[in-house]
């Protein structure tokens, strides 16, 4: 009997078969299909009558992902997990958007900085300032802290990179959020009155009270995969009396 197990992990999904000559699974990038709105119902049928030309297995199996991709999208909608961040560059972006920022400054373009960029993008921030280490224009970032909202560091700079004299005493609030080990920004800064100074880890322990967060809401709506699942099983034990009636 065939057997799928859909996986979608970064964006792709991962269709695992008994391997058919030696082949490696099947990966197919959800860049590169519709998922029903997205997903192309006619590629995944494809992909099944190849492992199986029995027309009513690959029936089931098609039956199978429309069930699946219908209770992901339904469960996403519902539990509304995406608005709890659980990753620190996605926590960080996420408290400079509930500061109120409307302009943000993120200094290194590694692989935090890179994803912290990403989540910025996706927001409603009027500007968005990105460092990166260049030696002609390294002091250039100091002329522009102070007209910032919120500035997101994660260099791995080994020395700290946003002093306490780069601060204006008078302005806006400002909020600094300190992502680096070692530390980017000058713990004296915090006695600045106008500035909120979060670091890696108290921007952990709200990781990990999102991650628990999630884990109540998914727990809550469990109840939506229970019914799918009941779905399918009865139109699974209906097509078998179907096939005798017939």
């Amino acid at each position: 009997q065939l057997k799928a197990i859909e996986k979608i992990v970064e964006k792709k999904v991962y269709i695992e078969v008994p391997p058919k000559n030696s082949e490696k699974p099947k990966d197919i990038n959800m860049n590169q299909i519709n998922f029903l709105s997205f997903v192309d119902m006619n590629k995944l049928m494809k992909l099944s009558r190849e492992y199986s030309p029995d027309e009513v297995k690959a029936e089931k199996l098609l039956k199978l992902f429309e069930e699946a991709i219908a209770c992901g999208k339904r469960f996403r909608s519902e539990s509304e997990l995406y608005k709890i961040p659980v990753s620190s560059s996605s926590i960080a972006v996420s408290k400079a958007i509930s500061f109120g920022s409307k302009s943000l400054m993120v200094l290194g373009y590694g692989t935090i900085g890179n994803l912290v960029v990403k989540y910025a993008l996706s927001s409603k921030l009027e500007k968005l300032y990105i460092v990166v280490r260049n030696k002609e224009k390294v002091n250039e970032y100091k002329n522009f802290i102070n007209e910032v909202d919120s500035i997101i560091s994660c260099t791995s700079s080994p020395h700290i990179v946003i002093q306490k004299n780069y601060i204006n005493n008078y302005g806006n609030d400002i909020l600094l959020i300190d992502l680096a080990l070692p530390r980017d920004i000058d713990e004296q800064t915090s006695k600045i009155s106008r500035v909120t100074l979060l670091d890696i880890d108290e921007i952990s322990k709200l990781d990990l009270g999102n991650k628990n967060l999630r884990k109540l809401e998914m727990n809550k709506h469990k109840y939506i995969v229970n019914e799918y699942l009941n779905d399918f099983i009865n139109w699974m034990k209906l097509r078998e009396i179907t096939y005798y009636i017939k």
